[in-house]
């Protein structure tokens, strides 16, 4: 903190065990020597800032990859709104400026994109990529990749190395083609080197990396002119690249580019690069993860990178009503407001300052890039899960309360759904499935490992709860065997700590009843079978003792069950 504002650039980071209080991780980032000016003070108000950012505002949808243990698959595919920006997302709070958060105050924003009529005279172009008769040979490819190389860069190649790449298909790897991949360098000039991947079954370009060896003691080894390629040049010669190669795809890729030219680099032999990313266009908006990229040397227009990412497998959900641009920039002003804070700049050629700025919470590190419903406007996690926005109904239901650390703990871990926390509420037997498989871990994994149910349930094997009883076998905490699940039932605490023992793997030791014996005022009220069980319970502290009574006969509440795992919680996560 300066002078009471946060500078999130310097800071100390530490992570505690939750159980034990023992210090997992310690982290300490700080810029010793910035200094800032003793009366930098905010010009502008927060009210100010926020009617700036009102203007600036564009939220944009589009589908997003997540990675999610929850579902089969192992990832979902959901139409999300993003925060985006007119201009730029930092404001300057002294001089009210827009500022490129990289580290300039200067910069320009190029765009460029196809009218209607380029693109229906560019389509006409397109001639589909037919497939050989057979696979390219090693020399077939070799003969193919350095005739792409010299159409490329109109100058002579030779392979170093070339290897032949099977690259099995997979949900989640667009890259599942069978190839050839070679090292080549120049012959012209040595140093340049670039590594390229060609479709073994059409000889197109898959990937290609350009790279220069450059000797700071040579001014003029990188090659560059001193006059820049223009960012419509290289526009042009990226479509047409995507033509020759993957034509298929220019009717599905979004057009339209823009490049902010300003950004500045400490390494003075960077290249600064056009860099172009063309995702492909799904119902009018884009999916990232599918994508065509490519990058152009700004000073040479010389390719530096081609890269294409692409599943053809994907499923997309429909986008029927969902809301407009406007009432989701509206959702996502009345959710957050713009921080002031410290920013640390580094711009090349000058000394390191940190600025007073204002950003709305995406720019901070205590928030990341909040992914907001198209549908609902509701926020999502990182795995796609809508968020828990009564963060602070449920902290005002446990404050007070003596179990208050560990349900925050619980809470913090995603054991306890913090939406519809009541402690008092009896658990069902689904409830107790839930939680018991969230403390051993939602291995989506294991699914794919277990056969279907035996036992009859109230869910269809879509239901994200036939998932939790799936593993809740694969556990070990539920018998796949012929009957009926009572998902509703309510749950004894007796039930509830054999159901503890039992993932814990002590349940030989539990059935050894000869070796317990328990001094507690209800020993009548717990049959002999469960002598073993309930002695385990209360040296574990699964069951807690009320008045000397271990109350094994009533109903469990939540506040018990979470008490129960957060007792036995670092064994559970190692059994």
């Amino acid at each position: 903190m300066i002078k009471g504002i946060p500078f999130y650039d310097n800071s100390i980071r530490v992570t505690v065990d939750g159980t034990t209080g023992k210090i997992i991780n310690y982290l300490n980032i700080w810029y010793d020597d910035i200094k800032i000016n003793k009366d930098t003070k905010a010009k502008i108000t927060e009210d100010q800032a926020k009617i700036l950012f009102k203007d600036n505002l564009q939220m944009y949808p589009y589908y997003c990859y997540f990675s999610n243990n929850y579902s089969e698959k192992g990832f979902v595919i959901k139409p999300v709104f993003s925060v985006s920006y007119k201009k730029m997302p930092l404001i300057d709070a002294i001089s009210s400026k827009w500022i490129n958060h990289s580290y300039n105050i200067n910069y320009t924003k190029l765009e460029k994109d196809l009218t209607e009529k380029e693109k229906e005279n560019l389509f006409k172009k397109i001639k589909p990529i037919k497939n050989y008769d057979k696979e390219l040979t090693k020399e077939e490819a070799s003969k193919k990749i350095l005739s792409l190389l010299k159409q490329i860069y109109n100058e002579d190649f030779k392979i170093n190395k070339i290897d032949y790449l099977d690259n099995g298909v997979s949900e989640t790897n667009g890259h599942g083609r069978i190839s050839w991949f070679a090292q080549t360098s120049s012959n012209k000039d040595k140093r340049k080197e670039v590594n390229i991947t060609i479709n073994a079954e059409n000889g197109t370009l898959v990937n290609l990396y350009k790279f220069t060896i450059y000797d700071p003691k040579d001014s003029n080894s990188n090659g560059k002119t001193s006059k820049e390629i223009s960012f419509d040049e290289v526009y042009k010669k990226a479509l047409d690249l995507i033509l020759q190669n993957q034509p298929e795809k220019l009717k599905e890729v979004v057009t339209k580019q823009s490049y902010i030219k300003g950004n500045s680099n400490n390494n003075d032999n960077y290249r600064d690069e056009y860099c172009f990313i063309f995702n492909q266009k799904v119902n009018g908006i884009s999916y990232l993860n599918n994508n065509i990229s490519i990058s152009y040397d700004i000073k040479t227009g010389e390719l530096s990178n081609f890269d294409i990412y692409w599943n053809e497998n994907i499923k997309f959900p429909s986008l029927d009503k969902f809301l407009s641009i406007k009432k989701a920039n509206e959702i996502y002003l009345n959710k957050f407001s713009p921080i002031l804070y410290y920013k640390y700049f580094k711009e090349k050629g000058k000394n390191p300052e940190i600025k007073l700025v204002y950003s709305l919470p995406v720019e901070t590190p205590y928030y990341g890039n909040p992914y907001m419903d198209v549908f609902t406007g509701n926020l999502l996690s990182d795995t796609g899960e809508f968020l828990d926005e009564n963060i602070d109904l449920f902290k005002e239901k446990i404050k007070g309360n003596k179990y208050e650390k560990l349900l925050s703990i619980l809470a913090f871990n995603n054991i306890v759904d913090t939406r519809n926390f009541d402690p008092k509420k009896d658990i069902t037997n689904m409830d107790l499935i839930k939680m018991l498989v969230l403390a051993k871990g939602y291995n989506v994994s294991l699914l794919e490992k277990t056969s279907s149910l035996n036992f009859k349930s109230n869910y269809d094997k879509e239901d994200i709860n036939y998932k939790y009883l799936q593993l809740a076998v694969a556990y070990g905490i539920l018998e796949n065997k012929e009957g009926v699940f009572d998902s509703n039932g309510l749950v004894k605490r007796k039930t509830m700590a054999k159901s503890l023992i039992k993932v814990l793997g002590y349940e030989p030791l539990a059935k050894c009843t000869d070796m317990f014996k328990l001094n507690i005022a209800d020993i009548k009220d717990i049959d002999k079978e469960d002598l073993g069980y309930m002695s385990i319970a209360k040296s574990l502290n699964i069951l807690e003792i009320q008045d000397n009574k271990l109350n094994p006969n009533n109903n469990a509440t939540t506040t018990e069950l979470c008490y129960a795992i957060y007792n036995v919680l670092s064994n559970l996560r190692h059994n």
